[in-house]
């Protein structure tokens, strides 16, 4: 079972996406009208903290 740790929506998507950390050292963005998601697992711990800019 998955266990996220964080999520946060990103700016400019009109809700559409969101970035998520979990207890598996994985970010993942997920894009919620395409039912897509992107990983990326180059952290050595559990992801506790997420933080999305507009730039």
């Amino acid at each position: 079972m998955l266990r996220i740790t964080c999520v946060q929506f990103l700016p400019g998507c009109n809700g559409s996406r969101l970035v998520s950390g979990g207890a598996d050292r994985q970010v993942r963005v997920t894009d919620l009208e395409r039912c897509a998601m992107k990983s990326f697992g180059a952290h050595r711990g559990a992801v506790r903290a997420v933080a999305a800019t507009s730039k």
